[in-house]
Formats: structure tokens, sequence, C-alpha cells
């Protein structure tokens, strides 16, 4: 591997990801589990998921397109929804392959949420430029999780979409 060899260890080549977000809502944790455990309604809350179309039960088709120009689509497949235990996890497969899980628990002021993506990436462009872009990728990333935050708290909180993604919108222009 010549040179390239610490970085590609470092995973600064590499098409795998291991993305975490940690959500905190003043909300029960049962509504919460509720909400994440029903991806057809993605949409309705977090604007970054263009479309979702359910294909039976267990599977859905998913688009999402964050800040940068590019969309990712991929077949999600669930593989563990446990209430007791405040476990999602499921299977993915397309633009990303591998699983995605969510840890839903109570917390001091309402539910902690805890989001892990393993998953690479099956996008050759993207993969080509991800040596320069990745940062951009993972920041992309956290954007979108920002804005699913903010999305969800509105929803559980009986705001409408519109209402939220608007107040997004506005801060965006602040900055």
């Amino acid at each position: 591997m010549g040179d390239y060899a610490p970085a590609v260890r470092r995973g600064i080549f590499s098409r795998r990801y291991r993305l975490r977000s940690k959500w905190e809502l003043q909300a029960p944790v049962l509504d919460v589990f509720d909400a994440l455990s029903r991806p057809i309604d993605y949409p309705k809350w977090w604007p970054q998921f263009r479309d979702v179309r359910r294909i039976d039960d267990l599977r859905y088709w998913m688009v999402v397109r964050a800040f940068l120009p590019y969309y990712l689509t991929y077949l999600m497949e669930a593989e563990i929804a446990d209430s007791a235990r405040g476990v999602l996890q499921a299977r993915t497969d397309g633009d990303i392959v591998g699983r995605i899980r969510w840890q839903i628990d109570a917390g001091s002021r309402g539910t902690v949420a805890y989001l892990e993506e393993r998953v690479e990436m099956q996008v050759d462009l993207l993969n080509l430029v991800a040596p320069v872009a990745r940062v951009a990728f993972e920041t992309n990333h956290r954007l979108m999780m920002r804005d699913g935050l903010l999305g969800l708290r509105a929803y559980l909180a009986d705001r409408t979409p519109a209402e939220e993604s608007e107040r997004v919108r506005r801060w965006r222009h602040e900055l």
C-alpha cells in the first residue's frame, strides 16, 4: 500500500463509515420508539428523507438527500424492533450497505436516543472523492441528524413539520 497504508488504517480512504448521534428529547420513551419505528412517516418530520416507500412490513425503499448535491437510495430491512429494550435495528442495501441501530432509553429529562450507523458506501464517485471530501460527508450527516432531531421534537410536540421547517430555514439563514 506504500505511503497510503497509514491513511487506510486510520480510515481516511475507507469506504466504511461509523456514524453516531445522540438525541435528547422531552418525550416519553415509547413515543420516541414509535416515531423512529415508522420509517414511512420520516418525510413528515425529517426533511432529508425525500421519499420512503413501503415494500412490506419489514422493508422500505429510502431516498435521502441532505445538503451536499447527491442522493442516497437504499433498501432498509428491519431486523430488531424491541420496545421493551428500546432497540431498533435495520440492515441496509443499496448506495449504503450495513446496519443502522437505535438505542432508545429513558433520560433525566425525557428520552435519549442513540444512533449508530455502520455502513459502507457503494457509490463509486463518492468513494473516489472521499479522500478529500470525507469531512464534508460527515458534516453533511451531522447536519442531517440535527434536522432530524429538530423535526422529531416538533413532531412529538404536535407542531406541524412545516412550522418547524420554517424555523430551521430561518436559523440557517442567520448563520
